[in-house]
């Protein structure tokens, strides 16, 4: 299994008035991703508020999306669960 540790640094893009009231450092989004195809997984975590972090875990199958539980999870964390369909090209461009 191969493991790629990727780390990125992004400033987000905000209004001057909100920039003049925080520190550099609460603009700042680190993205780590672990790629182990067929499963990936991307934490974003931003230095100003260090509890905060996103985790987001993907499996790749050959299939249209279909499979209910990909992950296996247990009926009570199926229930805690958030299912997201993500279409990039339907995302606004930046």
């Amino acid at each position: 299994m191969l493991i790629i540790l990727a780390v990125s640094v992004t400033k987000v893009p905000i209004s001057g008035w909100l920039k003049a009231l925080l520190p550099k450092s609460a603009f700042i989004v680190e993205e780590k991703a672990w790629n182990a195809y067929p499963y990936t997984r991307t934490r974003y975590t931003c230095p100003f508020i260090e509890k905060f972090s996103l985790d987001i875990e993907t499996v790749y199958r050959e299939d249209c999306g279909d499979i209910e539980n990909v992950f296996k999870l247990s009926k009570s964390e199926l229930n805690e669960r958030a299912v997201g369909n993500f279409q990039p090209e339907n995302e606004p461009s930046a």
